[in-house]
Parts: C-alpha cells; sequence; structure tokens
C-alpha cells in the first residue's frame, strides 16, 4: 500500500468526520429551544450566547451547514473512486457510487443524526464554536448562495406560517401528554378554544333566574330588596324585565348611604343572544364592563351575562355573580350523573362524551322536552341517544334537576330499533 492510498484513506475518513459534523449539527441546532438555551447558560453562558447568536439567523446558519455537507460529500464521493481505482477494482466508478452512498448514509448521516437527537444540548453546546467559523469561512460561497435565491424568492413565499384549529388542537394535547401543560392548564385552554363557538344565550342567567328591583314600586320595598341582594349588580326595571333601565351598583348603593338609587345607577349595555363569547369578552375588556343585558330577536330580556360568567368557562373556579357557585355536573354512580336543568347540552356533551342535539334546545331541560314533546313531571324518563334522562325535580312548569344514565351499546341498539 503506498503512501498517497493511506494518504487518500485518511483523507476519506477526514471527510466523513466532517460529513458527520454537518450533519449531527444540523440536527443538535434545530433541536434545542429557549428553554434548553437558558439551562446551558446557568453553566455555560459565553456557550449559550453564541448558540443565541446563531439561532438568531436559522436562514444562515442552515446554508452555511448545507454548503459544507455538500462539499464534503462531493469531496469523499471523488476521493473514494480514487481509493477504488488506487486498489486495483475494475470498474471502479460503477462500484464507487453505492460503496460511498452507504458509507455517506451510515457514517454521514443516519448515525451522527440519532447521536445528536439524544444529546441535542451537548453536541450544540460543542458545535457553537466551529459553527461560527465556518459562517465566516464560507461567506462567499453564502452570499452567491443567497443571491442566485433571490432570483426566485417571489415564488418561494410561504402562504403563511399560522397553525390551523387542528394543529393548535394537536399541539395542545402533545403539551399535556410531555408534561408541558398541566390538567388545569389544558383545561383553561380548551375553554379559550370554546369561547369562540359558544355564544352569550349559552352561558347567561335566565330572565326567570333575575331578581331586580320595579322602579314604579315603594320606596320601602326597593330599600328592602336591596338590603337582600346577594349579588353585586341589581337590574332596574319599569313593570316588567324587558324594560330595563339600569343597573344597580349594590355595593355603591348601601355604602353611599344616602338612599339615592339614581347615583348609583349604571347605564345598561345591550348585546344579542348570538354574541360570541370571545368577541364579548374583548368588548368588556375593551370598554372596562363588568355586566350586559341579553335581547332576544324580539327586543326582549332574555337573561344577564357577566364578565365573570365568561372567565368562567376558562376557569371553572371564578365567582359567578349572578348564580350560586356549584357543579352542574355531578357523578352519582357508575354511569350516572345529576345535572342542572340549565347546564347547556354542549357541557354535557363535552363532559359526558355524548353527542346529545335537540332542534331549538340548548340546556339538558330544553333537550329533554323536546323528547318528551310536553312538560314532564317529576320521575318521568326519557331514553334517546345513547342515554336515559330521569326528570328529579321541577318547580313551575321548569326543570330543575336530571338523572342522566349512560346505556350500554346493545341496549342503545335495542332501544333504537323499538317502535
Amino acid at each position: 500500500m503506498t503512501t498517497l492510498l493511506i494518504a487518500e484513506i485518511a483523507g476519506l475518513v477526514g471527510l466523513l468526520l466532517f460529513s458527520a459534523f454537518f450533519s449531527s449539527a444540523e440536527t443538535a441546532l434545530f433541536s434545542i429551544n429557549a428553554l434548553h438555551i437558558a439551562r446551558i447558560r446557568k453553566r455555560h453562558p459565553a456557550v449559550a450566547v453564541r448558540l443565541e447568536a446563531l439561532l438568531a439567523t436559522p436562514t444562515r446558519l442552515l446554508s452555511t451547514i448545507l454548503i459544507g455537507n455538500t462539499i464534503v460529500n462531493v469531496c469523499s464521493a471523488a476521493l473514494g473512486y480514487m481509493i477504488l481505482s488506487g486498489l486495483g477494482v475494475s470498474h471502479a466508478e460503477a462500484v464507487a457510487i453505492p460503496v460511498m452512498t452507504i458509507l455517506l448514509l451510515l457514517a454521514g448521516e443516519v448515525i451522527p443524526k440519532r447521536i445528536a437527537m439524544r444529546r441535542a444540548v451537548a453536541a450544540a453546546s460543542l458545535y457553537a464554536r466551529p459553527l461560527a467559523v465556518c459562517i465566516r469561512l464560507f461567506t462567499p460561497a453564502r452570499f452567491l448562495l443567497e443571491r442566485f435565491g433571490q432570483l426566485f424568492a417571489s415564488h418561494l413565499k410561504a402562504d403563511g406560517n399560522s397553525l390551523s384549529e387542528d394543529e393548535f388542537l394537536t399541539v395542545v394535547e402533545v403539551g399535556e401528554e410531555e408534561g408541558v401543560l398541566n390538567e388545569e392548564e389544558r383545561t383553561m385552554v380548551d375553554g379559550i378554544i370554546r369561547l369562540e363557538e359558544s355564544q352569550a344565550s349559552d352561558i347567561m342567567t335566565p330572565r326567570v333566574d333575575l331578581t331586580g328591583i320595579d322602579l314604579d314600586d315603594p320606596t320601602l320595598s326597593q330599600m328592602e330588596a336591596v338590603r337582600r341582594c346577594r349579588f353585586h349588580y341589581l337590574p332596574l326595571y319599569r313593570e316588567t324585565m324587558d324594560h330595563i333601565e339600569g343597573l344597580l351598583d349594590v355595593p355603591a348603593f348601601l355604602l353611599a348611604g344616602a338612599g339615592d338609587i339614581a347615583a348609583a345607577t349604571l347605564k345598561p349595555h345591550f348585546v344579542p343572544e348570538n354574541a360570541p363569547l370571545d368577541a364579548l369578552l374583548a368588548e368588556f375588556q375593551r370598554e372596562n364592563r363588568r355586566i350586559a343585558i341579553v335581547s332576544d330577536e324580539y327586543g326582549g330580556t332574555a337573561g344577564l351575562i357577566t364578565r365573570g360568567d365568561i372567565i368562567e368557562e376558562i376557569a371553572d373556579d371564578v365567582d359567578n355573580e349572578f348564580s350560586e357557585q356549584r357543579d352542574q355536573i355531578q357523578p352519582i354512580g357508575e354511569n350516572q350523573w345529576l345535572i342542572a336543568g340549565d347546564c347547556s347540552i354542549e357541557d354535557v356533551n363535552y363532559e359526558l362524551d355524548l353527542e346529545l342535539e335537540a332542534e331549538g334546545a340548548d340546556r339538558i331541560a330544553g333537550w329533554v322536552t323536546a323528547q318528551m314533546e310536553r312538560i314532564p313531571h317529576a320521575g318521568e324518563f326519557t331514553e334517546a341517544q345513547g342515554c336515559r334522562v330521569t326528570v328529579q325535580r321541577v318547580r313551575h312548569q321548569r326543570i330543575l334537576l336530571v338523572i342522566l344514565e349512560k346505556l350500554p351499546p346493545q341496549e342503545t341498539d335495542e332501544t333504537e330499533d323499538s317502535p
């Protein structure tokens, strides 16, 4: 074996090591994130600074790595052919292609990239200084490459880098699985997503549950109503709730002590039943409002909604200003739940993994009435859409509580097939 051949083999080994360096550097550098860099900074501040500088211009970094890897791989292929020719292998050019392809794949791609994936932080820290040198070294070649790429820049513009809804939900799920989000944070993210799909009518305090003051009542009756009030605001109306003229700030009225209702009255703000919750919350924050009156399609009062109602959709433990704090869905046995009649069908479906639906109904009480086609009495039940719902409590023709039981699949099929 001649000295030249030994030198060529040594050169090939060196080129394969350079190929492994560039390939593993690409994987390592683009695998680390801000959290990794923060950890590196605690032990090696200078390394963290270099890594931040490299990742600040990812296009320049990637171009440098690709240029270096391409040069090394081309030189490796040529040197491999020369070595095979020097060894007297017949048809060296045909043999060199598969041999060098396998060598480059194993030694220059697969093995180093796998190692870099498992040791991304260590590899990135080790490669920070050499890559900075390579960036300066390959500046002329990178400059020409970027200039050439600008000729096609108008055709290579991305449509956008925003996530679709499905992609975002996948990111949230992966974040919870990886421990980035805990259960409470995941619940809040889900609540924020649901705001866009929910309307004011879904979470408002309905008109039948409202407590207010008739301005035509005697002053003594009005004062008594204020003293009995457990809420921050009271609607002020004349004759009926359809004619609300203001909202009384109860704490401000009581602290003033002057008995002047007008001085503690806020101008009412009206929103439609179909107002999206995300837009409504933004409006509350923008205009510094805490409460609004929900109007139906005929201009009458459908209910009230507060900022706390909306935030409660995101975080369940926020106090609601117009309703008692309670769990609307409570487990009471295997596949059985006690559900408040004013619980939304959407919440029932989400919590219990059901697909209940009824035309014109958005509450479980409305769903029961739609299935039975009449106002039920306590103790009556209906079976539909994979569950049995028994009316537990009724007051003034209004369903207050129901017991929902999931039916086994076979029982569900028999119920649906029965005449």
